[in-house]
């Protein structure tokens, strides 16, 4: 957005003419206004330096002629640009602007009078100036509209790169911010142009002090530096898993809040991962790679390729200048061949040596001082194979030093470990020494006892400390990056079989006391790792189950033991929940049942407790909500009950209600209310779609309020492309058509955008498949075969890839047997009848499958039945067996839905039991009496009358 006084920004109006013009001025001759002369200059520099350097003069002379003046302006700058390549300094030319601004008119944010300031740009008016860079320039700003205050920073393309490739650069740093949403990261607030169309991006204003500022203060301890740079790995992780590279990391680009929190700021020089873009590719024809010298990379200086092991190498001299309070000595003012064979031989102090010779040194264990110096030494390799393969390698170490575990960069031999080992167990170490003492003074078999229950204490809080590590390692960050990396299936597999290797043993001896919590804790999370399909999974289910059935098993054992226990209330409460959330999301609703009804009760006895906290409520309300789902007659199972639904539903809302009363600034409360909003809405899609839109409109008016934090969450990501989706279908319904498809799309992108980041993630795909195979039949009902066809081909191919992790998913098969009868009915309509036949016919095939199994669900008969009767009316073997399907399905329900009763009495039509058909049509009247509130009520109770009349 642009301000009524944008366009009095310091691009004046006696700059006449593009850049164009100014390159090639009429008649072939040399401008002499000062204005175009500095345009042409600035054209004529980057023109020379798409040229190689031996021929660069000579073009010079060429398109210069005699204005000799002209040509050494352009060689000023040439040499100016060359300097950057060919001395490492770390001051900045006396005078820029001599290099960069030949025009002296006042007019520039260069000068002494900085005509930006007090202008206005968007909703953010322009206060002072903050800083200077290659690559553009920072003022602060203050916003001026929205009803309240905010201070930002702007950022705008330098004036001399105006016309060149950088301008291309600042565009892919604004879109690639507006996709960053990390704790550690400054957020980007607006973005626009100015008057004079040059791109500008207001981001989050960072009060604090630069990450060396803050390292160099005397009461900062070595902890907290490093606690520090697990920040900054963190961040930059999250960078390299969005497939961008940073390239100047250094810590000028670090703030630290005054809480304590890192902030990543500037992405003037990121990079993307991949194929070179036309931006690098245009910055690096230009001679452009802005780099800070003295924390890039060899390969960055030289202009070879980067990788993401080109951050770590900033990173790794980022934590040497932290550590040592400056960075290594004799590597100033130097050529770059020199340099860089400097950098190569290594010969240069450690950190810590320079610390401890700094005159405010602080006292630093000479253990951790050596694991730092190994640290650094691998980080900083010239090599880049030699260095950390990754940012979560390089943090891994650094938790390590604050852990006193053993580090990767160092030799490992017996000597230090054996250290490490006393470092972080010399307590209980000593104590079983004492033991050792007590036995050779006689104690006899009481003392040997003692010691040998005293070494098992000391094996089960090893093995706690290995769980919570290797835990952590696999639900913070670990299982992310193997997902990047080829072939690391087998790897994920391996760390959770280690981890439950420490869960079983740990089982064995923590009975009763403390420990038990962990390990109830652990193999809930293990378990939900394997294969909840409510969370990113493994894919493995049946191992998943077996592993949370183990944390429900002790959580019983320990609720009996402690009853009134809130906390082993609530660890047996998320147990439950894990474990039947597992069975109802492959279809199992029949063991959800038997899990999650004994949960509620034990949710409602922790509602009742006068000291439930708002946590322990949303818990409850969650587990209870998810017994609803077991109900639901929407979802096909054979547990199917409108009235239980809406009961726990209810109840659910009820326990949101009095979570949010208890704190209504809690997020989770909000997102109860989501799935509320989503829930009620799904009871009435069919007989009211507009009552429906009004819940799903709630649901994403709630999502789009949620703080920063909390939408950043995968969870978030979900409710917002359900709300989409939902009322997506529904304005489709109810009209204008257009902008319920425009909803499905966006829908359709956020479910696709969440399968990118998670490929073993069943449940991301699931969700593209629940949606796209209701939008393919929403796209046939309203006549739109192409895009029902092409939909429902999307929904077969993704179902092929669950199919194949979890064959025995009668869920997943039934939508499949759903989604060819769709692609059937869509070629038919198209005039594809060869393949509308051989869609129709596998369709019916799997569906009948399904339905001939004796505990088939009554949405799997019902498909069945519908199948049959659309496809095989004519056929009287498969107008008898759809008849029984319909007759098994309305069975299921003391009070079948008219939807069910219909399929009914069509079957009973096509049988030739007309006067049964006609009695089942009249109930589908009666149920469907009043208001009629949608196309598909209008269409039922059509049929019902044409079926009464035969």
């Amino acid at each position: 957005m642009i301000g009524p006084d944008a366009s009095l920004g310091p691009e004046s109006t006696s700059e006449r003419g593009s850049v164009d013009e100014a390159a090639e001025p009429a008649g072939g001759d040399i401008p002499t206004d000062a204005g175009l002369r500095w345009k042409y200059t600035e054209e004529l520099f980057f023109r020379a330096l798409e040229c190689p350097a031996a021929e660069r003069q000579q073009k010079l002379i060429e398109w210069c002629g005699e204005d000799v003046a002209l040509r050494e302006s352009v060689l000023d700058l040439l040499t100016a640009d060359c300097s950057v390549e060919e001395l490492i300094s770390t001051a900045a030319p006396s005078e820029p602007g001599d290099f960069l601004d030949r025009e002296k008119n006042g007019d520039s944010e260069e000068t002494d009078t900085d005509r930006w300031i007090g202008q206005v740009l968007g909703a953010f008016r322009i206060e002072k100036l903050l800083g200077r860079g290659g690559m553009g320039v920072v003022y602060l700003a203050e916003r001026i509209s929205g009803g309240f205050s905010q201070k930002a920073a702007v950022k705008l393309v330098g004036r001399h790169l105006r016309s060149s490739p950088a301008v291309a650069q600042f565009l892919v740093e604004r879109q690639t911010l507006a996709k960053l949403e990390h704790v550690n990261i400054a957020r980007l607030l607006d973005g626009g142009v100015t008057g004079k169309g040059f791109p500008y991006v207001v981001m989050e204003y960072v009060e604090g002090r630069r990450l060396d500022e803050a390292c160099d203060d005397p009461a900062t301890t070595i902890d907290q530096i490093l606690r520090w740079m697990l920040q900054l790995c963190d961040a930059v992780g999250y960078v390299h898993r969005n497939l961008i590279l940073h390239r100047d990391l250094k810590p000028g680009n670090v703030m630290v809040t005054g809480d304590g929190q890192v902030k990543l700021l500037d992405f003037g020089t990121l990079k993307r991962i991949g194929p070179e873009s036309a931006a690098d590719s245009a910055m690096t024809q230009a001679g452009m790679r802005p780099v800070t010298i003295r924390y890039a990379s060899p390969e960055h200086i030289e202009g070879m390729q980067v990788s993401t092991a080109t951050d770590v190498y900033s990173l790794g001299m980022i934590l040497y200048r932290l550590i040592a309070g400056r960075l290594p000595e004799g590597l100033d003012d130097l050529p770059i061949g020199v340099y860089l064979e400097r950098l190569r031989e290594g010969r240069f102090k450690p950190p810590s040596q320079l610390a401890a010779e700094s005159t405010a040194a602080r006292t630093m264990d000479p253990q951790v001082a050596k694991d730092l110096d190994a640290i650094v030494s691998r980080a900083i390799r010239c090599e880049a194979d030699a260095r950390y393969p990754t940012t979560n390698a390089l943090a891994e170490d650094i938790w390590s030093v604050l852990l006193h575990r053993p580090v990767s960069a160092r030799d490992g031999s017996l000597r230090y470990r054996a250290a490490k080992f006393y470092r972080r167990y010399r307590w209980p170490i000593r104590a079983a020494a004492a033991a050792v003492f007590v036995l050779t003074a006689g104690l006899g078999a009481m003392a040997w006892q003692g010691h040998i229950a005293h070494l098992q204490e000391l094996r089960a809080e090893k093995g706690v400390e290995d769980e919570r590590q290797l835990a952590h390692m696999l639900l913070s960050g670990y299982f992310e990056t193997l997902n990047l990396i080829p072939g690391s299936i087998d790897a994920q597999r391996r760390a959770v079989a280690q981890a439950l290797g420490y869960l079983d043993r740990l089982a064995q001896i923590a009975p009763g006391s403390d420990l038990e919590v962990d390990t109830i804790r652990g193999f809930t999370d293990m378990g939900d790792l394997l294969g909840d399909p409510y969370t990113q999974n493994l894919g493995n289910v049946p191992e998943g189950i077996a592993t949370l059935n183990k944390a429900v098993a002790l959580g019983n054992a320990r609720v009996s033991k402690r009853p009134d226990d809130l906390e082993t209330m609530l660890l047996l409460i998320k147990a439950d929940e894990a474990l039947g959330g597992t069975y109802l999301g492959n279809g199992d609703a029949v063991n959800a049942e038997k899990i999650l009804k004994p949960a509620a009760d034990t949710a409602a006895a922790m509602a009742r407790h006068p000291h439930a906290t708002p946590q322990m409520l949303e818990r409850v309300a969650s587990t209870v909500d998810l017994l609803g789902d077991v109900y639901d007659p929407g979802r096909g199972f054979v547990t199917a009950d409108l009235d239980k639904a809406i009961e726990y539903y209810s109840l659910s809302a009820h326990y949101d209600d009095l979570c949010n009363e208890a704190n209504p600034q809690l997020g989770f409360c909000g997102t109860a209310i989501v799935v509320s909003e989503y829930k009620f809405g799904s009871l009435v899609e069919d007989t009211d779609p507009a009552q429906a839109a009004s819940h799903y409109r709630h649901g994403l008016d709630v999502v789009r309020h949620f703080s920063p934090e909390l939408s950043k969450s995968t969870r978030s990501h979900r409710f917002l492309n359900y709300m989409l989706a939902r009322l997506g279908l529904m304005e489709m319904r109810t009209g204008p058509m257009t902008d319920g498809i425009l909803l499905a799309h966006q829908a359709q992108a956020g479910f696709r955008e969440l399968i990118a980041k998670a490929e073993l993630d069943n449940r991301a795909r699931f969700d593209l498949v629940a949606f796209e195979t209701d939008l393919s039949t929403e796209y046939d009902r309203y006549g739109k075969e192409k895009e029902a066809k092409e939909t429902a081909q999307d929904v077969l191919g993704i179902l092929g890839v669950l199919l194949h992790r979890s064959p025995n998913n009668l869920r997943w098969k039934m939508i499949d047997a759903e989604d060819w009868m769709t692609l059937a009915r869509a070629e038919n309509k198209l005039g594809e009848k060869s393949e509308a036949q051989e869609a129709g016919e596998r369709g019916i095939a799997e569906a009948v499958q399904l339905a001939q199994n004796k505990n088939a669900s009554p949405q799997a008969l019902q498909v069945a039945a519908d199948g049959l009767i659309e496809f095989h009316s004519a056929k009287k073997p498969d107008a008898a067996l759809a008849l029984g399907f319909a007759q098994r399905a309305a069975g299921a329900y003391a009070r079948p839905a008219p939807p069910l009763l219909l399929t009914l009495a069509k079957a009973q039509a096509v049988a030739g039991e007309r006067e049964q058909a006609s009695q089942s049509a009249k109930a589908v009247l009666t149920g469907l009496a009043g208001p009629i509130k949608s196309k598909i009520v209008a269409d039922e109770i059509a049929e019902a009358h044409q079926l009464v009349k035969r």
